[in-house]
């Protein structure tokens, strides 16, 4: 019997980026899931739109804005063998529960998670990570650092927006502690896992990109905001004294808790000094520490047996989320384009477009490379496309023999294209790329033979020759880039593995 999913989303004041998150998870190539949306006390038409436009989902509500609360209400929601829980503001590669479902074959697996993409989709936020129970969060470490036993002070961990944990030992654990409103919150789940004897697994290749929306406790800057410090100290305080219970003198507990407490007033005096806050957020953040630590300390003595999930029937009404096409038709393209909106466009960049937009809503998965007019690198989901941004500047050592000869700037970027192809097939698995004859963009990855091309044909070099005379005129230019692009032209026909042509005109012309 196949593994089954419940992809848990929880959600507040973020339309600007949910549809988008719900959106990607059509393109799940794992068939047996199901999503959850829980919504909190959200003012900006949240509730409306998951009602009119999350039909495939189940819905729920959290009146309050605690975290660890939607979660616990999300699982009483979920009727899967593994819980996911994934951020609002953040797109999975196609292949995540794919990844993750083979983790849990593993029998002694109960949790897993992967790799996180910063929110400019090419460096990651999150690889291997270690927390410790006086928690210090370490985000990318080696792949063996950290224990994973009873008592361990430090251990492997995961990030919350690419954590899934098997449904039967996330109950057995309580759920989520309640009192952790944000931060920590899946960390003490996965200490209290791993003191009762459980595994845990990375699995690299479960990408998941983190686009770091701005929230109710952060900026756009990712700076805090009012009340952040409050709920973040009062979570490190509570979190220190219950996972340390009989480990250690509360003493040292109570000396972490300290050093803690003027790591944090240390960050808003920098915030300040820096001039990313004003004086007057400054002071209330410095407030806010005193009063975050003075609530989680009386809390943990309040509440020693932890605010646990609480009981509940088991749904058991299973909502499989449908593909938007069936999964074996499927087609994984690589579409290579000289431009893409929101940069200005023309011939081959609008069909490109185009094409993209309407074979995802389909239900296809598609990539674009485009370039990167800034020569930042960056990756983004947009209308359902993946959109590379490539740098144009040479950023190889590799040039194919077969290239040597071509204009050094076009084989700079048609390198980089290549390159950005190799690094991301092994998640996306492409069945085909296909480019334009136009600046040789597709060359290095014909040459290389890394996955069948197709070019499309549209005016060459050659072609625009005779009405271009001021191309010989500059005899260095003609030399060093007209007449070798045009020699690279007809090497390119000849190696691709096929040609496209929109009219038979221009396929005798290109002939």
């Amino acid at each position: 019997m196949n593994l089954t999913f419940s992809v848990v989303i929880n959600t507040y004041n973020r339309m600007s980026c949910l549809p988008d998150a719900l959106a990607s998870l059509y393109q799940q190539r794992y068939p047996y899931f199901e999503v959850i949306v829980v919504n909190g006390p959200s003012t900006d038409g949240t509730e409306a739109w998951l009602k009119k436009h999350a039909t495939d989902c189940k819905l729920g509500h959290c009146s309050e804005t605690n975290l660890s609360k939607s979660r616990n209400i999300g699982i009483k929601l979920a009727d899967g063998d593994v819980v996911c829980f994934m951020d609002d503001d953040a797109i999975p590669e196609p292949n995540w529960l794919e990844e993750l479902a083979k983790a849990y074959e593993d029998e002694k697996v109960v949790a897993a998670g992967g790799f996180v993409r910063d929110n400019d989709g090419v460096n990651f936020q999150a690889r291997y990570m270690y927390y410790d129970r006086d928690a210090n969060p370490f985000l990318d470490v080696g792949e063996k650092t950290g224990k994973w036993k009873p008592g361990a002070h430090s251990f492997r961990g995961m990030m919350g927006t690419n954590t899934s944990f098997r449904r039967s030992a996330l109950l057995e654990a309580g759920g989520f502690d309640e009192e952790f409103a944000y931060y920590l919150d899946e960390t003490d789940v996965l200490v209290r896992l791993m003191d009762k004897g459980g595994q845990m697994s990375i699995r690299p290749l479960a990408e998941v990109h983190h686009k770091y929306a701005p929230s109710h406790i952060r900026t756009k800057k990712r700076t805090p905001s009012v009340g952040s410090y409050r709920i973040i100290l009062r979570s490190i305080a509570y979190y220190c004294i219950q996972v340390n219970r009989n480990l250690r003198p509360l003493a040292k507990t109570f000396t972490i808790i300290g050093e803690k407490k003027k790591e944090f007033q240390g960050y808003a005096r920098t915030l300040f000094a820096d001039k990313n806050i004003e004086k007057t957020l400054h002071d209330t953040l410095l407030q806010e520490v005193e009063e975050g630590i003075e609530e989680g300390i009386r809390d943990a003595f309040a509440h020693p047996q932890r605010q646990l999930i609480s009981s509940f029937s088991p749904p058991n009404d299973f909502k499989t989320y449908p593909p938007k096409f069936p999964l074996n038709k499927r087609l994984r393209l690589c579409l290579i384009s000289p431009d893409y909106p929101p940069d200005e466009c023309g011939g081959i960049a609008v069909f490109m477009h185009h094409l993209a937009e309407e074979l995802a809503d389909m239900g296809h998965e598609i990539t674009i490379l485009t370039r990167s007019l800034t020569q930042k690198h960056t990756v983004d989901w947009i209308n359902g496309v993946w959109v590379h941004r490539v740098p144009t500047q040479a950023n190889t050592d590799i040039v194919y023999k077969d290239l040597e000869n071509m204009p050094p700037d076009l084989a700079a970027y048609a390198n980089n294209i290549r390159a950005e192809v190799l690094r991301i097939n092994t998640i996306r698995r492409f069945d085909l790329a296909i480019g334009s004859i136009w600046n040789l963009d597709t060359a290095a990855l014909v040459a290389s033979k890394t996955l069948p091309v197709a070019i499309y044909l549209v005016t060459s070099y050659k072609l625009l020759l005779d009405s271009k005379p001021e191309w010989k005129q500059d005899q260095s230019y003609y030399k060093h880039h007209i007449k070798p692009a045009i020699e690279s032209e007809k090497w390119l026909l000849q190696q691709a593995d096929y040609i496209l042509a929109s009219t038979q005109a221009i396929a005798d012309d290109i002939a």
